[in-house]
């Protein structure tokens, strides 16, 4: 099965919102790593320390930006 990745802020943190309904829309195994307030750095090493082939078998990335607006 395909995956998603979801990274991002606390919109992004909560496993039985819109994630976990995007992933069952699309039928993709959903990965998701959301923090309130995360910088891109905490985003950017997650995202590094997947395994390579959680990344080739990704059909979507998804980035939730944190911004203070």
């Amino acid at each position: 099965m395909k995956n998603i990745i979801v990274i991002g802020d606390s919109f992004s943190s909560d496993p039985l919102g819109w994630p976990t309904t995007l992933a069952t829309e699309l039928n993709l195994n959903l990965i998701c790593y959301g923090v309130g307030g995360q910088p891109w750095w905490t985003a950017r090493n997650f995202i590094t320390k997947l395994a390579p082939d959680t990344i080739d078998r990704a059909e979507f990335i998804v980035f939730a930006h944190t911004n203070a607006e």
